[in-house]
C-alpha cells in the first residue's frame, strides 16, 4: 500500500511537471504567434491593428531611433501619427504601390516562471520601397532598400491573452538596392531633436542610446549563455575600430528600463527568463487575477477595480472623497483682503464604469469650496446627490453607461435624468448651481454644500438640458442661459436650441428657441448688452451610432465651425444669423462686447484640431483626418466681428429645419497665439470692452520631467497666463493681423509652474473698490511626481513674481473642470434672505418630473399593460 501510494506521488509530480512544461511551450508558442502577427499588419500598415495589439499598462514602451514612446498614447502617437502619415497619408491600410514587408524570422523565446512575462528576440528583414509608377505622387518618389534589425521585445499576458509591451527595435544594416550597405550615408535617418507636444508626432522622451548602420555594437541578448550560463563581458557588446581601444568605443547598448520602472524580483544584472532557476516575481502576475474587463466591458461588478487605462491613473484616479478640513497649511501670506470662496466641481467616478474605455468626462460631480478668510483657509469636498448618484449609490455600483449614451445603461435606470452635474458650479440667488449640459441644474447650499435637489427655476425651465456656462451681466443682475439638444429628451440629437434670460428677482422674462444647422455640441457662449453668441462646435451627434453602443460624439474635420448671434430681447426663431468659418475647435469665451459700429466681438480660444481625441471622426460618415492632425495643440486666442445687419439667406436641411445663415464666411479678425484654455476675466466687464484675460497656458519649450511625472494628465498646462489687450485693441477691432507680425496684441505675463506642475483652471478674485483686473488669480496646482494638489493665490496683474501664498492640500483631488469665486458679503446677505422668514424664502427644487420623463413613463406604463416592457423603473425613481 506504501508503496501504491508513493507511486502516485510520482505520478502527480510528473503530471504537474508535464503540465508545467506545455503551459511554458505553449506560452512560447502564443508569444511567437503574437509577433508575427504583429509583423503581418505592420507589413500592410494596418497601424490601427498594431496599436490595439499593445498592452494598456503604464510601462509599456517602444523604443526606437534612440527615443522612447512611452504609454498607449505614445505609442498611438508612433504608429498612427508618425507612420500612418508619412507612409499611407493618415490612412490605416496600404496604398498602391507601396512595400513595406517585414519577414521575422530566428526567434528566441523565453517565459518566465509566472507564465505572464516573456522576452523574445527577433530578427527582422525589410524590403521596401515604391513601384516607379508612383514615383510623381509618393513623398520621396521613388526609391527602393532593404534594411536588417533585431527586436529585443518583452510581452505580458492579461487576461489570459499575450500582448506587445516593451518594444525595442534596433535597426543593424540599411542598404539601397543599387548600390548596397557598403555605401549607407552614415546616420541616414536624422536623429528626433524634440519631444512631444513640441513635436506633435513626436517621442516621449529623447535618449542617449541609439545605432544606425555601420554601428555594428551587439544588441544585449535577453538570455544567457545556453551551457555556461554567463552574460557577455560589457566590453565584448561594444566595436571599436579595427585596432582600435575598446574603452574609446561607443559604450555597450542596454536592455535598461526607463527610470522610474522596474521588474520587480529581478535587475539587468540579475537573472532574467530563460536564466537558469530563474524566479522571477512580477507585478504583472496579478494581472488575471485583478482584470473585472473583457471585451471592454465590465464583467464581474462584485470586485471595486478601477480600469488601468489613462483616465483612471496619475492626476486622475478616482479621488471618492468626501470630508472637511479646517485651517489648511500654507507657505506665503494669505491676503487679509480676500474673504470668500473659491469654488470648482471635478468629475471623479465613484464605481468602476461599465466601459472599460469610459472618459474623464463621464465621472461623477464633486464639489470643492475653499473658504477663505482673515488670512486662513478652510477645505470641503461633497458630491453633487443627483439622481444617478443615488441610483448607484443603492445598487453599489454602476448603472450608467457610455457618456450621454442612454442606450448603454442598466435596464433599471431607463427614464432617470442621468445627468453628472460634473462640469460647472456658480452661484444664483444664494444657492450653488452644479450643472453638466446634458440635464437641468441641481442646487446645493453654499455654506455645507448639501445638496438640495433638481433646480427648474421654479417651473420656469422644463428643457431636458441647460449649459454650463450661463452668463451673468453685472449691470442687470440678469442670467441669460441656453441648452442645445433641448427638445426631446436630450438624449434624441435634436438641433432645437433654447435661450432664456432670468431677471434678477428669478423671473423668466425672455425665451427663444431656434433650430441648429446639425446637432453639435455649445459648449460656451459670448454676452454683450444686446447679443448672445453661440459658438456651435463640428462634434457631432448620431442617434443610430448611440443606439449601436457607440459614442454620441465624433469630430468632423470637414464641417464649419458655427457661430449664431441671437437678440437678448423679445427675439423671434427667426431673428438668429448664423454665421460659418473654417473648421476648427472651439475653446472657452474670454469676452465679448459690442464696438460703437453696433458689431458684436468675441474673443475665444479655437484650436486647430479635435481636442476632445476620445471623440474621433466616424469613419461611417467622414474619412478620419488622421492622428497627426488630432494632435495638434495649437489653440490661440481669436477675435470675431459679427455683424446683427448682415446679409443672410434662409437654408432649409433635408430633415426639415431652416436656420438664417449669414451670405459671407467669417474669419478671424485677430488671433493672439496664446496656446492656452479656460479663459477667463474679470467677471464686473462681462457685456463690456474689457483689457484683461487669464488663461492655463501650453508652453512645450519650458522642461517636463517625464521620468518622475509620465504623460501630463489633462494636458500640459504647465502655465498660467495674464493678457492685456493693447489700447487700440480694445473699442477698434479692424484689421489687427497688420498691427503686430508676431501673433501677440498686446503685453503677455506668463508664471511657469516648474518641470514637474500643471495647473487647473484660474478664476478671478476682484479687489474691492479695485479697477480691472485688479485682484488676485486663484487656481489650483497638480503636482504630477507627488499625486497631490496645491491652491496657488497670485498677483492677477504680475503674475511673473509668484504665488503670494500657496496653501497646502493633504490629497489628490482630480483634475478638474470650471469653477467660480464667491464674496462672503454676498453669501451671507442671500443666507438672510433665504432663511425662513427672509424676504425670498427657502430655495424651492422641482418636485415635479421634466415632460420627457412624464411622456416615457405613460409611454413604459401602456407597454406594461401589453405585457411588453421590461423596464423595471418606476415613476416615483427618477
Amino acid at each position: 500500500m506504501a508503496n501504491l501510494e508513493q507511486e502516485f506521488a510520482e505520478l502527480k509530480q510528473q503530471v504537474q511537471a508535464l503540465q508545467k512544461e506545455l503551459a511554458r511551450v505553449s506560452d512560447e508558442a502564443e508569444v511567437r504567434k503574437t509577433h508575427h502577427k504583429y509583423g503581418y499588419y505592420l507589413d500592410k500598415c494596418l497601424y490601427n491593428e498594431v496599436v490595439d495589439m499593445f498592452s494598456d499598462h503604464p510601462d509599456a514602451y517602444v523604443e526606437f531611433l534612440g527615443t522612447r514612446y512611452r504609454g498607449k498614447a505614445g505609442i498611438r502617437r508612433l504608429y498612427q501619427g508618425r507612420f500612418q502619415k508619412n507612409f499611407v497619408a493618415g490612412r490605416n491600410g496600404p496604398v498602391y504601390g507601396w512595400l513595406l514587408d517585414h519577414i521575422m524570422m530566428q526567434d528566441i523565446i523565453d517565459v518566465d516562471e509566472s507564465g505572464t512575462h516573456a522576452w523574445c528576440r527577433m530578427r527582422a528583414l525589410m524590403q521596401a520601397g515604391t513601384h516607379q509608377s508612383i514615383e510623381e505622387y509618393f513623398p520621396g518618389g521613388h526609391r527602393q532598400w532593404w534594411e536588417g534589425g533585431l527586436y529585443e521585445n518583452e510581452y505580458i499576458k492579461e487576461d489570459g491573452v499575450w500582448k506587445l509591451f516593451r518594444y525595442r527595435y534596433f535597426p543593424f544594416w540599411h542598404a539601397e538596392h543599387e548600390r548596397g550597405w557598403s555605401h549607407t550615408k552614415k546616420n541616414y535617418i536624422p536623429w528626433p531633436t524634440k519631444t512631444f507636444p513640441e513635436d506633435p508626432q513626436g517621442p516621449d522622451e529623447i535618449i542617449e542610446q541609439k545605432m544606425l548602420w555601420p554601428d555594428t555594437r551587439v544588441i544585449p541578448f535577453h538570455y544567457p549563455h545556453p551551457v555556461t550560463g554567463q552574460r557577455i563581458n560589457a566590453d565584448d557588446l561594444r566595436a571599436p575600430i579595427w585596432a582600435g581601444k575598446v574603452d574609446e568605443a561607443e559604450p555597450p547598448l542596454t536592455l535598461e528600463l526607463p527610470a522610474g520602472q522596474k521588474r520587480p524580483g529581478a535587475t539587468d544584472a540579475e537573472p532574467k527568463p530563460g536564466d537558469k532557476d530563474s524566479k522571477m516575481a512580477h507585478i504583472y502576475d496579478l494581472a488575471p487575477e485583478i482584470s473585472n474587463y473583457g471585451d471592454n466591458r465590465l464583467t464581474d461588478q462584485s470586485k471595486v477595480r478601477f480600469p488601468r487605462t489613462d483616465v483612471f491613473r496619475s492626476m486622475n484616479k478616482p479621488s471618492r472623497f468626501e470630508g472637511d478640513v479646517f485651517d489648511l497649511e500654507f507657505s506665503g501670506t494669505i491676503p487679509t483682503d480676500i474673504d470668500g470662496t473659491f469654488y470648482r466641481v471635478q468629475p471623479d467616478t465613484r464605481f468602476p464604469p461599465l466601459f472599460e474605455d469610459d472618459i474623464h468626462f463621464n465621472g461623477d460631480g464633486s464639489v470643492t469650496a475653499i473658504r477663505i478668510s482673515g488670512g486662513h483657509a478652510d477645505f470641503k469636498q461633497r458630491y453633487v446627490k443627483t439622481e444617478r448618484y443615488t441610483l448607484e449609490t443603492a445598487a453599489r455600483r454602476a448603472l450608467f453607461g457610455r457618456y450621454r449614451n442612454p442606450f448603454t445603461d442598466n435596464e433599471s435606470v431607463k427614464g432617470v435624468i442621468r445627468t453628472a452635474s460634473n462640469t460647472n458650479i456658480f452661484f444664483w440667488r444664494g444657492m450653488l448651481l452644479a450643472a453638466k449640459e446634458d440635464g437641468p441644474p441641481f442646487a446645493m447650499d453654499p455654506v455645507t454644500l448639501e445638496t438640495l435637489g433638481r433646480y427648474d427655476f421654479e417651473g420656469q425651465m422644463l428643457s431636458p438640458t441647460f449649459t454650463a456656462h450661463p452668463k451673468f451681466d453685472p449691470e442687470t443682475g440678469e442670467m441669460v442661459c441656453f441648452a442645445y439638444e433641448a427638445g426631446g429628451d436630450g438624449s434624441d440629437c435634436s438641433v432645437d436650441v433654447a435661450v432664456w434670460t432670468f431677471a434678477a428677482n428669478g423671473t423668466k422674462t425672455d425665451e427663444c428657441w431656434y433650430k441648429a444647422p446639425f446637432a453639435g455640441m455649445i459648449h460656451d457662449a459670448g454676452l454683450s448688452e444686446n447679443w448672445l453668441v453661440l459658438p456651435l462646435t463640428p462634434i457631432k451627434m448620431d442617434l443610430e451610432r448611440m443606439k449601436q453602443g457607440g459614442n454620441k460624439f465624433a469630430w468632423d474635420p470637414y464641417e464649419d465651425q458655427w457661430y449664431a448671434l441671437c437678440p437678448r430681447r423679445g427675439a423671434k426663431p427667426e431673428d438668429i444669423i448664423w454665421f460659418r468659418a473654417d473648421n476648427g475647435f472651439h475653446g472657452h469665451v474670454a469676452g465679448c462686447y459690442e464696438l460703437p459700429s453696433g458689431q458684436v466681438a468675441l474673443d475665444l480660444t479655437v484650436a486647430d484640431g479635435n481636442v476632445f481625441f476620445w471623440f474621433p471622426p466616424d469613419t461611417n460618415k467622414t474619412p478620419s483626418d488622421g492622428v497627426a492632425k488630432r494632435n495638434k495643440l495649437s489653440s490661440p486666442t481669436m477675435r470675431w466681428i459679427f455683424d446683427p445687419k448682415a446679409k443672410k439667406s434662409a437654408i432649409t436641411y433635408p430633415e426639415g429645419h431652416t436656420v438664417w445663415v449669414a451670405d459671407e464666411r467669417v474669419r478671424p479678425a485677430a488671433t493672439w497665439k496664446t496656446n492656452g484654455e479656460f479663459s477667463r476675466i474679470d467677471d464686473r466687464f462681462v457685456t463690456k470692452p474689457y483689457r484683461h484675460f487669464w488663461q492655463a497656458v501650453v508652453d512645450p519649450s519650458r522642461p517636463y520631467d517625464f521620468a518622475k511625472c509620465g504623460p501630463p494628465a489633462g494636458g500640459l498646462f504647465n502655465c498660467l497666463g495674464h493678457y492685456t489687450w493693447a489700447e487700440e485693441h480694445v473699442v477698434d477691432s479692424e484689421e489687427k493681423e497688420q498691427v503686430k507680425k508676431d501673433g501677440e496684441f498686446g503685453v503677455e505675463d506668463v508664471y511657469f509652474a516648474g518641470p514637474t506642475m500643471t495647473f487647473q483652471e484660474p478664476t478671478f478674485i476682484p479687489k474691492q473698490g479695485g479697477g480691472e483686473g485688479e485682484g488676485y488669480l486663484i487656481a489650483l496646482l497638480n503636482h504630477l511626481d507627488e499625486l497631490r494638489n496645491d491652491v496657488v493665490i497670485l498677483d492677477a496683474k504680475d503674475l511673473k513674481k509668484g504665488p503670494l501664498a500657496v496653501i497646502h492640500l493633504p490629497l489628490k483631488l482630480k483634475l478638474g473642470l470650471h469653477g467660480n469665486w464667491v464674496d462672503s458679503r454676498e453669501i451671507e446677505a442671500w443666507r438672510q434672505r433665504r432663511a425662513e422668514g427672509g424676504d425670498v424664502g427657502p430655495v424651492q427644487v422641482a418636485k415635479d418630473m421634466l415632460p420627457w420623463q412624464k411622456a416615457f413613463f405613460e409611454k413604459q406604463k401602456g407597454q406594461e399593460t401589453n405585457g411588453t416592457s421590461t423596464n423595471q423603473a418606476t415613476a416615483n425613481g427618477h
